[in-house]
C-alpha cells in the first residue's frame, strides 16, 4: 500500500494482540465494561473499530474466547472484508489449535492484502484508522504511551492520505470526518500526557510543539463541527466537536501567548457571559445533542473554574445521571469531588471570617463517596496520580486519618519520583495516628521509620519531605530517628537528624545533636534500607535484631489452629511484614500471627519449623515480590504450604501482590493478578483471613470450573 510515495506497513495478522496485549489483566473487566458502553454509544464508521478491542478484552476474560469469536463473526457479517477483524480471527484460531479455520483467515488476508483497487485502498485505510483508534485507546502505563499516541497521529494521518484520491462514493465524507474526530482526539490526549510527564514548574506557557499540536486539534474539531447534520449520526460528533471546541478555548486562552479565537468561532458563537467563547461552545453543543454526558462534564469543570459552585454542580450531576457508568465516566465523580471539597473550603473561610453558619459535613460524605466512584472506574496510573487528592483531602477533613493514610499509600505507588504531595499525605496522616488518644498508637513510629525508607529508595531527594515534618512534628521525628539508629540505619538517620539544624525549636535541635554523637563515625558507608540477608537468596538462621510486634496470645479464627496466620516473605521484605502487616493484624484486630524471627522454636530446623507453622496456622499469607519469588527459602515454603493447602482441601493461602513480580511456578494455580490481595487492602484481607474454608463440595465445583476452562483453552 502506498502512502505519500512511501511503502506503509501491511496490518499484520493478529495486531491487537501483538501490539496491545494486555499484561493487567485485573483490569480487563474495566475494560471490557468500557468499551461495551463505547459502542452502545458511538454508532457509525468507528463501531468495527470498537468491535475489534471489544473481542481483544472478551478474550482475556475467563472463559471469553467463545465471547471474543462471537464479536468477531458479528462483525465479518457485516463487513467480510475487514482486516482487522480477520487477522484477530486468525490468532485466536491460533490460540484454540483450529488449524483449518486459521489457516482460511490466512489465505483470506494474503488474497485481499494482494488487491490494488480503489475498495482495496479504502479498506486498507480503515484498517490503520481502526488500528489508530486502538493505539489511542490503550490503557497500559507503560513508558512508552506518548509514542503510541504519536504512532495513533501517524496511523490517522495514513489513513486520510490513503483516501485522499479516493472518491467519496468509495469513502464518504462523513466517514474521513469521523476520522478527524478521533484525530483530533488523539491530539488533546497527547497533550495530557505530556503536562503530566514534563515538570510543573515549566508549564506557565507550554512550548511551540505543544500549541501546534492543540491548534491543529482546534482545526479538527472546526471541521467536524460542520459536518452534514443531515446524517443520521452527525448529532454525536457533531455535539463532541462543540464540546472540545470550548475546553480547547480554555486550554489555550490560558496556556498560549498571544492566542486569538478562530474567526469561524467568533462568527457561529454570540457574545455570552463568561470566560470568552467556551461556554457559547458548551451551550451549542448541548443543543445539538442535550443527551451528551461528556460536554455537561466539561460545563459543569468550567463554571467551577469560575466558582459557580451550584450551575457546576448541577451540570455534573445531569452528567452522572445521564452516564452513571464509573468507567467511562469517572472523571465527572472526580470533578464533582472537588466541587464538594472546594465548596467546603469555600464556606469555612467565610465562617471564620464573619461567623456564619459553619459548613455542612455532608459535603465532604459526598466528595469522600465521589472520590471513591472515580477510584473504582480508573484504569492507569496516570489518572490515578490525577484523581489521588480529593479522596486524600475528603477522609483527611473527616479526620478519618486511617483511612487517609492507606489512601495516600496506594497513590505513592503511583508517584514519580520528584512528586512528594501523596508521601507527605502518608506521614503526616502516620503523625496524627501516632498522636491520636488510640490505644495502640506506639507502632506508628515504626511504620514511619519503614515508609521513610521506603520513601528514601523511591524519591530524588527525601530531605524535602522530611523537613516538612520535621517543622510540623519534630518530637515525633526525634523518635523516627531513634527507632532507625536502632534498627542500624545509620545513613537515613543522619540525613534525617541533619534537617533538624534548620529549625528554631531548641528542644528538638538538642536532641538531633544527642543521637547524631550516637551514630558511628565509621558507618557513613552504611547503605540505608532494611538489614540486609544473604544474597544467594538461601535460608539463614540468624535472628533479626529487629524488635518484632508484641504477639497475641489466642488465635480468633478457629480453635484447631495455633496461629490465625503464617506469613511467607523473602527477609528482604521484612522491614514492610514487621512494620506494616503485623502490627496491622495483630495490634489493629487481634489476629494472632507466626513470624519467622519470633515464633520460630529455638533449636528446631528451619525446614521443621516452617512446617510446623503451616500445618498450624488458619491461613497463609504469601509476599509476592521480586525478592520473593527468587529466594529458594521462600519457594521451599511456597512448595510446603500448596502441599498442605490441597492436602486438607482448605484452600488456605491467601496471596497479596507487594510489589508486581512474575508468579512462581508452584503456585501458578492461584490467579494472582485475580485473587492476590493488594498490599493495602486491609478490609479484604481481613475478610480473606475470617472467612471460612470452602467444602469439599465447593473444591469440587472449582475444580470442574478449572477444568471447563482448560478445556476451552
Amino acid at each position: 500500500m502506498a502512502a505519500g510515495g512511501l511503502l506503509s506497513p501491511v496490518p499484520t495478522p493478529g495486531f491487537f494482540h501483538l501490539d496491545l496485549f494486555i499484561k493487567d489483566t485485573k483490569d480487563v473487566s474495566q475494560r471490557y465494561d468500557e468499551l461495551k458502553a463505547r459502542l452502545n454509544l458511538e454508532k457509525g464508521p468507528m463501531e468495527s473499530a470498537i468491535t475489534n478491542l471489544l473481542s481483544v478484552s472478551a478474550f482475556y476474560k475467563l472463559g471469553g474466547q467463545t465471547d471474543a469469536l462471537d464479536f468477531l463473526e458479528d462483525l465479518t457479517k457485516k463487513d467480510e472484508n475487514n482486516l482487522d477483524a480477520i487477522a484477530n480471527k486468525q490468532f485466536i484460531y491460533g490460540q484454540l489449535m483450529r488449524a483449518r479455520d486459521e489457516m482460511v483467515c490466512k489465505d483470506r488476508l494474503q488474497e485481499l492484502l494482494s488487491d490494488e483497487s480503489d475498495a482495496a485502498t479504502a479498506r486498507n485505510a480503515r484498517c490503520f484508522a481502526e488500528q489508530g483508534y486502538a493505539l489511542a485507546f490503550v490503557r497500559d502505563d507503560s513508558k512508552d504511551t506518548v509514542s503510541k499516541i504519536r504512532q495513533a497521529i501517524s496511523l490517522f494521518r495514513t489513513a486520510q492520505s490513503l483516501v485522499s484520491n479516493v472518491g467519496i462514493d468509495v469513502v464518504s465524507e462523513e466517514e474521513r470526518l469521523v476520522w478527524k474526530h478521533h484525530l483530533g482526539r488523539a491530539y488533546w490526549r497527547l497533550d495530557d500526557l505530556r503536562v503530566h510527564a514534563e515538570n510543573k514548574a515549566t508549564l506557565s506557557h507550554m512550548n511551540g510543539d505543544r500549541k501546534e499540536g492543540l491548534l491543529e486539534a482546534q482545526q479538527l474539531f472546526i471541521e467536524v463541527s460542520k459536518m452534514d447534520r443531515s446524517w443520521k449520526h452527525s448529532r454525536f460528533y457533531i455535539a463532541r466537536a462543540w464540546g472540545m471546541l470550548g475546553t480547547l478555548e480554555h486550554k489555550c486562552r490560558e496556556k498560549c501567548e498571544h492566542y486569538q479565537s478562530p474567526d469561524y468561532l467568533v462568527r457561529q458563537i454570540p457574545q455570552t457571559e463568561g470566560p470568552g467563547l467556551e461556554w457559547g461552545c458548551y451551550k451549542k453543543a448541548l443543543e445539538i445533542n442535550p443527551a451528551d454526558y461528556e460536554v455537561y462534564r466539561r460545563f459543569g469543570q468550567s463554571y467551577s473554574r469560575e466558582r459557580l459552585y451550584e450551575n457546576a454542580r448541577q451540570m455534573l450531576d445531569t452528567s452522572i445521571d445521564i452516564m452513571p457508568e464509573k468507567t467511562s465516566n469517572w472523571f465527572a465523580y472526580y470533578s464533582r469531588s472537588r466541587l464538594n471539597l472546594f465548596q467546603y473550603d469555600m464556606l469555612m473561610r467565610r465562617w471564620r471570617r464573619v461567623g456564619s453558619p459553619p459548613p455542612d459535613k455532608q459535603l465532604l460524605q459526598r466528595a469522600k463517596q465521589d472520590a471513591i466512584a472515580s477510584c473504582d472506574g480508573v484504569t492507569t496510573h496516570f489518572n490515578t496520580f490525577l484523581l489521588g487528592k480529593p479522596e486524600h483531602d475528603g477522609v483527611l477533613r473527616l479526620r478519618e486519618n486511617t483511612e487517609a493514610a492507606e489512601s495516600y499509600k496506594r497513590a505513592v505507588e503511583s508517584d514519580e519520583r520528584t512528586y512528594y504531595s501523596n508521601f507527605n499525605g502518608v506521614l503526616r496522616s502516620l503523625m496524627v495516628l501516632h498522636g491520636s488518644e488510640d490505644h495502640h498508637r506506639v507502632h506508628y513510629i515504626a511504620e514511619l521509620a519503614f515508609w521513610i525508607n521506603e520513601g528514601y529508595k523511591k524519591y530524588e531527594d527525601i530531605r524535602r519531605p522530611i523537613r516538612y515534618c520535621v517543622y510540623k512534628f519534630g518530637s515525633q521525628m526525634i523518635q523516627v530517628c531513634r527507632h532507625l539508629i536502632d534498627d542500624g540505619n545509620f545513613q537515613l538517620a543522619r540525613i534525617f537528624l541533619r534537617c533538624f539544624k534548620q529549625e528554631d525549636d531548641i528542644e528538638s535541635y538538642t536532641a538531633a545533636a544527642l543521637l547524631i554523637s550516637e551514630i558511628p563515625e565509621d558507618d557513613e558507608h552504611e547503605a540505608s534500607g532494611a538489614v540486609s540477608r544473604s544474597s544467594t537468596g538461601q535460608p539463614e538462621q540468624e535472628v533479626s535484631s529487629k524488635p518484632a510486634p508484641v504477639r497475641v496470645e489466642n488465635s480468633r479464627c478457629s480453635d484447631e489452629f495455633h496461629y490465625d496466620f503464617f506469613v511467607l516473605h523473602s527477609s528482604k521484605d521484612d522491614g514492610w511484614v514487621d512494620y506494616v502487616l503485623v502490627p496491622a493484624l495483630e495490634v489493629d484486630w487481634g489476629f494472632k500471627g507466626c513470624v519467622a524471627d519470633r515464633d520460630f522454636e529455638p533449636g528446631k530446623s528451619v525446614f521443621d519449623n516452617i512446617i510446623y507453622s503451616i500445618e498450624n496456622s488458619y491461613k497463609t499469607l504469601l509476599i509476592l515480590t521480586p525478592n520473593f519469588v527468587t529466594s529458594e527459602w521462600c519457594k521451599y515454603e511456597t512448595e510446603q504450604v500448596l502441599m498442605e493447602s490441597l492436602k486438607s482441601k482448605s484452600g488456605r493461602v491467601i496471596p497479596i501482590m507487594l510489589h508486581e513480580c512474575d508468579v512462581p511456578a508452584s503456585v501458578t494455580h492461584l490467579d494472582a493478578s485475580r485473587d492476590a490481595i493488594g498490599c493495602y487492602d486491609w478490609l479484604k484481607l481481613k475478610e480473606a483471613l475470617e472467612k471460612s474454608p470452602p467444602t469439599e463440595a465447593d473444591q469440587e465445583k472449582q475444580i470442574v470450573g478449572s477444568l471447563r476452562d482448560m478445556t476451552l483453552k
